[in-house]
């Protein structure tokens, strides 16, 4: 029975200098990752009534302790904590810190996100999953990541999120050129339209023209890249919007503009 305590004794150190071993140091992060962990040491308290607290050491006297803790979303406070009220407290988890810190960044790819700022997330994320293996953060990670990844795809190739629908680079283009047909016949409407509103209207009328312009040098790129990869379902549908665009939209707006037309290039 005693041989039998000693190799369980034997098993359990040996899983806790594995454990001890594994743990992520804060020097083996990146500088963008370590730029996430607050300075300083962070530690994990449970006071002998059972409340857990996890914070940054601001002062450590006889008698008590402080810790600087997330009080909210956007703020933070100290906390005093009498030694004689600690029941454990031990060095906090790098790799949990780094998933909680990933998961307080923004990430709203509905809204759209810049592709440099997308290229930094995506980055740190893989750092993540690569380096903190079986952490909390994981399974919440990995779907931001596939979402993001997805989300990097589409940009690059060509597509463009609006109001939080995909768009073909044709279709946004008609897209915008709808709303901002929308901004314009609800600023005519105001009673102060003359007087206020014209400049923005007329600026706005001009970006309106130029979308327009636009879009037939752009069929000119798309529809062969289309036939190309044998979506011609696709290049169909792409080129009778533009037609119904053009005819049912940009004429009717523009039809006594002679030069607006003199601009487009329509051979495609």
């Amino acid at each position: 029975m005693s041989g039998y305590s000693v190799k369980i004794g034997l098993v359990s150190m040996i899983c806790l200098i594995a454990i001890l071993a594994s743990a992520l140091e804060r020097s083996e992060l990146s500088p963008e990752a370590q730029a996430l962990i607050p300075p300083g040491r962070t530690v994990v308290i449970e006071t002998k009534t059972g409340e857990k607290v996890q914070g940054t050491v601001v002062m450590d006297a006889p008698d008590k302790i402080v810790l600087r803790v997330k009080l909210s979303e956007t703020v933070t406070g100290s906390k005093p904590i009498l030694k004689q009220e600690i029941k454990s407290m031990k060095e906090a988890d790098i790799s949990e810190i780094f998933g909680a810190k990933l998961l307080e960044l923004p990430f709203d790819i509905s809204r759209g996100m810049p592709m440099d700022e997308c290229k930094k997330l995506k980055a740190l994320y893989e750092e993540y999953l690569q380096k903190c293996k079986g952490g909390h953060a994981t399974s919440e990670i990995q779907a931001r990541y596939r979402a993001l990844s997805d989300y990097m795809s589409k940009m690059e190739s060509g597509m463009e999120l609006i109001a939080g629908e995909w768009h073909s680079p044709d279709s946004a283009t008609i897209r915008k050129y709808d709303l901002y047909s929308r901004a314009m016949d609800l600023m005519r409407r105001q009673p102060n339209f003359m007087k206020d509103l014209k400049p923005t209207y007329d600026r706005i009328a001009q970006e309106r023209r130029a979308l327009a312009r636009a879009l037939p040098k752009l069929m000119q790129e798309r529809i062969p890249e289309l036939l190309k990869n044998k979506q011609f379902d696709d290049a169909v549908a792409e080129v009778t919007a533009f037609m119904q665009f053009f005819i049912h939209k940009v004429i009717p707006a523009e039809g006594e503009l002679k030069e607006f037309y003199q601009q487009v290039d329509f051979e495609y």
